[in-house]
């Protein structure tokens, strides 16, 4: 959810767009965005390595002045908030950093950011997943720019790309050697962006390369 250091007790958890920089021109957003974004990871299997992920977050509105490109970057929030309450007040503090992306004014069309990392620590349990954070340029006088990424509310649902891999029970490798498919010991491959569990593997016992696509649950 987009927080508004200018609005610091207002909550934009229902908008189309989610806001990062720094606007001292318009009104009524000046100051200070930032946006948030979570996802659940539940599908992909403890223990399995992650070879990518990457954020992806379409931009859909951009003030610039003056107009040029502009480095977004991805954080680890340091703690749990709610789209519905969360605000400039009460939001958390941004505590890492990890892919960031030159996002071009006027240049509409999706962004990509590596959270590989971040993704991991969320699968291993090493790291709490409090989300993702948006930040842009933070600085104030005559350098103001603002991007704006379409949300859940709008045409294009922020997702996260996840590509890992994992060992997996296969036909002929059940506990007992037994030769038919052990669907109640074997790994399933997840289905993208339904999280069902519906393709099964159907050689020897290996690892598997695949590759989900999340969509976020709440944002800005």
């Amino acid at each position: 959810a987009t927080v508004l250091e200018g609005y610091s007790n207002t909550n934009f958890g229902s908008t189309s767009d989610m806001w990062a920089g720094y606007d001292e021109y318009l009104s009524p957003y000046g100051r200070t965005a930032r946006s948030l974004i979570q996802f659940d990871v539940s599908t992909i299997p403890f223990g399995t390595t992650i070879s990518n992920a990457s954020l992806r977050v379409f931009l859909v509105y951009s003030w610039d002045f003056p107009s040029t490109s502009r480095t977004i970057t991805t954080y680890r929030p340091n703690s749990t908030w709610s789209e519905s309450i969360v605000t400039w007040n009460n939001h958390p503090s941004p505590v890492e950093s990890y892919g960031s992306a030159s996002v071009t004014h006027l240049s509409w069309g999706w962004y990509s950011f590596d959270v590989t990392n971040l993704v991991q620590g969320w699968v291993n349990n090493s790291i709490p997943n409090y989300g993702i954070m948006l930040r842009g340029s933070e600085q104030s006088g005559y350098d103001s720019s603002v991007r704006g990424f379409s949300t859940r509310e709008g045409d294009y649902t922020p997702e996260l790309v996840v590509t890992y891999s994992g060992s997996t029970l296969l036909p002929g490798t059940g506990p007992g050697g037994e030769n038919s498919l052990d669907r109640e010991h074997a790994i399933p491959i997840i289905e993208a962006m339904t999280g069902e569990s519906t393709n099964w593997a159907n050689s020897c016992q290996g690892f598997l390369q695949q590759q989900v696509t999340i969509k976020c649950l709440s944002y800005r």
